[in-house]
């Protein structure tokens, strides 16, 4: 129940709304938002919705109906039907664009949340107006949640949209987005809307305004599921084996746990043995793990005269080299060390990781001992460290919990991003995995953009 929307429109929505961060999330038609955010009628009180649209710098901020301010209206309605208010607030903003446009159109107004608004509709007079529309609006979605069996778009049907895309709802709270605007406006996987409406730009709204996301190199665990993944960009990247999961330094224990209705990620490639693992077979073959690919050391000797230690190779088996490409061979000709080896001089303790051809400073153990084991380590002469340019600092890896004094940040892609408690628990992380830092480890990561829920 929706009016059809105009490009220009459309257009104009944009303007005055900043596009979501796009690595942080791909749009899935078939989940657009969990059955607890949708009925989370308790997000927001009526302070909250005012401040917030005030923020925004609304029109509905200033405005009164029924001796009521738009945000006392928004409030009851979530209160009374058990929905929550970033719904509804969502819901006026696809619609009318009402929550970023600072004045209002008298249709606006009439029609603020596209209820009872499509092509032939008999019920534009009788359900307009501010009050009706929030009202009866809220209403309609309750009756989605509860009765959602006399709806055409039901949990776990697959059905085709009004624009043409088959979707298959994974909860009933989706099924209810379609049932209220029958318009998918993108496929799955996307990041640009087709069409210029629907609940592609509803789920836009939703990202930039109210969801949660888990910053990139967040371990987390789905419960009823025993595979533990890392958050890359949107993708939810299993890990291969226990063993990989321990090669990579990390622990499944502290893991964020969240149900399977919060899980809005779409399954990723399995995560493999990281960069500079040593591994041989069963034939006494010697290999590095190398930019996903398995290079092979034509023989010992070129091995040992690297640096390398034959104690410190793990096995793997046939089955196991499937998961690799096959890598350039590593001869008595080869002179550089392979990206994820940290070369270490014994007498002057320092300890550079080689990427691209540089050495990279690990300034800390601290860091050292954040992703790297004694696997990824070749014991080398000053002269061949100071035969690599020296690059950048190596940084903690995304998905690190760290501190400093107070105060709580999550690294993400080299920035360290604050994050309060209050926000660091609703999202269901846990304090074991917080990793206390030094000033000099702090200062390499730029300060990020505040984790909020």
């Amino acid at each position: 129940m929706t009016k059809t929307k105009i490009k220009l429109f459309i257009i104009l929505v944009f303007l005055f709304f900043p596009l979501l961060n796009l690595q942080a999330a791909f749009f899935n038609p078939d989940k657009v938002i969990s059955d607890d955010e949708y009925t989370n009628y308790k997000s927001l009180n009526k302070k909250q919705i005012q401040n917030f649209l005030a923020n925004k710098k609304s029109g509905l901020a200033k405005l009164k109906t029924n001796g009521k301010s738009i945000a006392l209206i928004f409030y009851e309605a979530a209160q009374k039907y058990k929905i929550n208010p970033k719904l509804l607030i969502a819901t006026a903003q696809k619609e009318q664009s009402a929550v970023t446009d600072s004045a209002l159109t008298e249709y606006q107004k009439k029609y603020l949340m596209g209820y009872a608004v499509y092509p032939g509709s008999p019920y534009l007079d009788k359900y307009s107006g501010i009050y009706k529309q929030i009202t009866n609006s809220a209403w309609q979605f309750n009756k989605y949640m509860e009765l959602y069996w006399r709806f055409k778009f039901q949990k776990g049907k697959r059905r085709t949209t009004s624009d043409g895309y088959s979707v298959k709802p994974f909860n009933k709270a989706t099924a209810g987005l379609y049932n209220y605007t029958p318009h998918a406006g993108a496929g799955r996987g996307s990041t640009i809307d087709d069409s210029g409406n629907g609940n592609f730009l509803f789920w836009q709204i939703w990202q930039n305004w109210f969801a949660v996301v888990y910053p990139n190199g967040t371990l987390i665990k789905i419960e009823g599921d025993d595979l533990i993944y890392i958050l890359k960009n949107g993708f939810k990247r299993p890990f291969l084996s226990e063993r990989v999961l321990q090669q990579r330094k990390y622990n499944k224990n502290k893991a964020v746990v969240i149900s399977a209705d919060q899980d809005n990620y779409f399954k990723g490639t399995a995560t493999i043995f990281p960069n500079g693992l040593l591994l041989k077979d069963k034939k006494k073959n010697f290999f590095i793990v190398s930019k996903k690919r398995l290079r092979r050391f034509k023989s010992v000797k070129k091995f040992k005269r690297l640096g390398y230690k034959k104690r410190k190779a793990l096995f793997i088996d046939e089955n196991g080299k499937r998961f690799y490409k096959k890598g350039k061979l590593i001869t008595k000709n080869t002179q550089l060390h392979p990206d994820g080896t940290v070369i270490f001089n014994k007498k002057t303790k320092q300890k550079y990781l080689i990427k691209g051809g540089y050495k990279k400073p690990i300034v800390s153990h601290v860091i050292y001992k954040n992703q790297f084991s004694s696997r990824n380590r070749a014991f080398v002469s000053k002269k061949v460290i100071k035969s690599y340019p020296t690059g950048d600092p190596v940084l903690l890896r995304s998905g690190t919990i760290i501190k400093g004094g107070k105060k709580l940040f999550i690294i993400e892609d080299g920035t360290k991003r604050p994050i309060s408690r209050s926000t660091f628990e609703d999202m269901g992380y846990k304090y074991e995995a917080v990793l206390d830092t030094p000033y000099k480890v702090r200062k390499l990561h730029e300060k990020g953009e505040k984790i909020k829920l």
